[in-house]
């Protein structure tokens, strides 16, 4: 049937392999009709192919008729011909075949320079569609149909990250549901205005931006919405769990938006040069194939969600990463970090310029006692003495462990807890040692406390924040903490530091707990 309507149209077959062809329609020096041919001898195949189906087809597997379904894809332009058709070479013969891929079954994609060269009625017989193909606009036909392959690898991603963040959102939020941070955006005013800004007095702020700034409240679901974002908090204010849970907000759907978040974390992205590369990267991240890939990106809609902006020991990575089109090109970016590193980079990089800025507060005693539920009676007592220890999502969590386990005390500042949380972790888990090591090399709490302190300042140090390279933990570190080589490994397992099993080729870093134990022991 196939072969029959293509030639009718002047068409030729140029190869056939598995389930499916290559046919040419040459271009004529005079009366040109071999662009509308080809659209023509398409259009004539799907309407054919349901009689053929109910009529020819003897495709039978166990017993049953399964209907030939086809995929068209259409470009055009000039090809380097060979004799032999498995040698022709053409970007015409490469699209066609690439977008073909991306076509719903029964349907025709046909690439812009093709729909120019239509007439008015066979061109407007097809549906522009959303996506770009390497620069190229794509149309469709029938009208009604969508590019399913697609959408049908994003939503197996979303099904995925929707999958693998249940998994981890239990241990990561500590068996306590996940409360909306309190966001507020800065934002200049429209007409300055020389009065108090909230919450923050003029005093505070630099001279040229007193009373020419304002900070508003913004919910969690309008970050979707900005083009560039920096969410600016100091640590333990749950910016890496804002970013997670926003990405698993949209892949289930309950923020309304056609964006396909990907998350990176910064230290991720070090060897990332080209647009190319960190293509590759979202790969790795989403299982979508390159060319869908590049489609959505240059039409802008990928949500990069970088976290760790603060974490990353390279600092010449991060203008590569954050300046507007350099790397992420025309997606929307949210990047998360601490607000020392803004300070760092804004004469250089004119965040508040490009970024919009936005800062998380403490949470307020509405979203404290909504976090702890009945467990807020029992932590009351701090709330009233310190109100801004269990406003710190960090701390707040740590607090809700110790009520949990029944192990609350008067805790009046972040040094009085985390010395009760520490104590905690060192002393289960050095009476867990206490029989397995060989000597008296780490299994003294005390001790292990100087050691971490140790550790803790000597990485600072090195200007290694958050994690180190494990390289330095076999030499030079067990001279300083003066403990054998066999032993370091046994301080990973307390609960303080651990070690990195990924990205690939970040195997066997050693990263703190939460960066503020880091800075307690230090």
């Amino acid at each position: 049937m196939v072969e029959g309507i293509i030639s009718s149209y002047n068409g030729e077959e140029w190869g056939w392999a598995s389930d499916g062809g290559i046919f040419a329609f040459h271009r004529e020096k005079v009366n040109n009709l071999s662009i509308e041919n080809a659209v023509n001898s398409a259009k004539l195949i799907l309407e054919n192919l349901e009689t053929f189906n109910q009529k020819m087809n003897s495709l039978i597997l166990e017993g049953k008729h399964y209907p030939i379904r086809l995929r068209l894809g259409i470009d055009t332009g000039k090809t380097v011909y060979h004799q032999e058709p498995g040698e022709r070479r053409s970007q015409a013969l490469n699209y066609a075949v690439k977008i073909q891929k991306l076509s719903a079954p029964d349907s025709i994609l046909i690439t812009h320079d093709v729909i120019k060269e239509l007439s008015d009625t066979i061109r407007n017989s097809f549906k522009k569609t959303s996506f770009n193909f390497r620069k190229k606009t794509l149309y469709i036909y029938p009208p009604n149909k969508e590019l399913q392959e697609k959408e049908a690898l994003i939503s197996k991603y979303f099904k995925k990250a929707k999958t693998s963040r249940l998994e981890k959102r239990e241990n990561e939020l500590g068996g306590a549901k996940f409360i909306k941070p309190n966001l507020v955006i800065r934002q200049k005013r429209q007409t300055p205005l020389r009065e108090h800004l909230p919450d923050i007095e003029q005093s505070q702020l630099p001279h040229k931006e007193r009373g020419e700034i304002e900070y508003k409240p913004m919910e969690m679901e309008e970050l979707v919405n900005l083009k560039r974002t920096a969410i600016v908090a100091d640590s333990g204010m749950g910016k890496t769990t804002l970013l997670k849970e926003l990405l698993f907000m949209i892949v289930i759907g309950q923020i309304s938006t056609d964006l396909i978040p990907v998350y990176f974390h910064l230290s991720e992205l070090l060897d990332t040069f080209t647009q190319e590369s960190l293509q590759t990267h979202i790969r790795e991240k989403t299982g979508l194939d390159l060319d869908s890939i590049s489609e959505l990106y240059h039409t802008g809609r990928f949500l990069f969600l970088l976290d760790g902006l603060d974490q990353v020991s390279r600092r010449e990575v991060i203008p590569r990463v954050l300046k507007q089109g350099e790397l992420t090109g025309a997606n929307k970016v949210i990047v998360a970090g601490r607000p020392y590193i803004y300070g760092i980079l804004e004469p250089q990089l004119k965040l508040f310029d490009t970024y919009n800025h936005i800062t998380i507060k403490d949470f307020d005693e509405y979203r404290i006692k909504e976090y702890l539920g009945e467990r807020y009676q029992y932590s009351e007592g701090i709330y009233k003495i310190s109100p801004q220890l269990l406003g710190i999502p960090l701390l707040l969590s740590l607090v809700n462990q110790l009520v949990k386990a029944g192990e609350i005390k008067t805790i009046r500042t972040r040094t009085d807890l985390y010395s009760v949380i520490i104590d905690q972790l060192l002393e289960k888990e050095v009476s867990i040692f206490d029989l397995k090591v060989d000597g008296p090399s780490i299994i003294d709490k005390e001790m292990l406390k100087k050691r971490f302190s140790l550790l803790s300042f000597y990485t600072f140090e090195k200007g290694y924040i958050g994690q180190f390279p494990q390289d330095k933990a076999y030499f030079e570190l067990t001279d300083l903490l003066k403990i054998r080589p066999e032993d370091f490994p046994l301080m990973t397992q307390l609960g303080i530091i651990y070690k990195l099993f990924e990205p690939p080729g970040k195997e066997g870093e050693l990263i703190f707990r939460h960066q503020s134990f880091q800075e307690y022991f230090a």
